[in-house]
């Protein structure tokens, strides 16, 4: 016979999750604007500094959408959706879903961080249609992930000093060897695992708090900012129609060799020398 203490735990647990789920959808909020459906969650979780956060996130949304849409040779899909997820998770775009899963950390550490990740994500899903999903291979993923940082800089307090940050992160690994094309072109392996090894490691020891820079760069997060100087200097090198080009290229199947080569009338290569010779004269 069954012990009725613990039919009781069942049926108490089992009226516990009706009630959170009841709970969930009673106070659960949808914002919804032109070019964003923003998902949320219980708006009981959040203090006021953080419900001031949203709504004043909410309100430039669609900002961020015509930036990131320009940023994207005007080929952005009209709707994303996005979805706030529990602190310790990683904020990603779900490419083929226009959908973005935001960590809810963002929101306690205000305005700048919500708008930052949402243009961040929202620009890897732009290119991923424009590259028929080849972008987010590891060869070119420092491509996808320095055109995303680029995308970021209308919503950064002050450009000037992230610009200069970047150049400095990008001369050293220049200086260090990680600036090169094939360094770069294995991200799975300088950048990728080192991340969620570290990422992994940190969350389960700090899962309330972010960690500094500098804990971020020993982890590969370098890599990021290495490549947004390369982005910032084909842009303002060769223009975005070359190298929206290029990328369009790649998605048809041409190598990054010919996709350049025919977009920008050099190759990689060559590219990649003449952006060393930049960082190597520049101060």
């Amino acid at each position: 016979m069954v012990n009725k203490k613990v039919i009781i735990r069942i049926i108490g647990l089992f009226l516990g999750v009706i009630c959170v789920l009841f709970l969930d959808q009673a106070t659960a909020e949808t914002f919804k604007t032109n070019h964003y459906e923003f998902s949320a969650g219980m708006m009981w979780q959040y203090n006021k500094q953080e419900k001031e956060t949203i709504n004043a996130f909410v309100l430039r949304l669609d900002d961020i959408w015509s930036s990131v849409n320009l940023l994207c040779n005007n080929e952005l899909p009209p709707k994303i959706r996005i979805s706030v997820e529990r602190e310790g998770r990683l904020s990603i775009p779900l490419r083929e879903e226009n959908k973005i899963l935001m960590n809810s950390i963002k929101i306690k550490y205000g305005l700048r961080d919500c708008l930052t990740i949402i243009a961040h994500e929202t620009t890897h899903i732009g290119y991923y249609k424009i590259s028929n999903g080849r972008i987010t291979d590891w060869e070119n993923r420092f491509l996808d992930e320095g055109i995303a940082m680029y995308a970021m800089y209308p919503y950064e307090p002050d450009v000037a000093d992230k610009k200069t940050l970047s150049f400095r992160i990008a001369k050293t690994d220049f200086k260090n060897g990680k600036a090169s094309l094939n360094y770069l072109r294995d991200w799975k392996n300088n950048v990728q695992d080192k991340l969620v090894a570290f990422s992994n490691s940190w969350r389960l020891k700090n899962p309330n708090k972010e960690p500094s820079l500098d804990d971020e760069l020993n982890a590969g997060v370098n890599s990021y900012y290495t490549s947004l100087v390369l982005i910032e200097y084909l842009l303002d090198t060769y223009g975005l129609p070359k190298l929206v080009s290029a990328i369009r290229n790649i998605g048809k199947g041409d190598s990054q060799s010919k996709a350049f080569q025919c977009a920008l009338g050099k190759n990689i290569e060559e590219i990649f020398a003449e952006w060393h010779a930049f960082l190597n004269n520049s101060k």
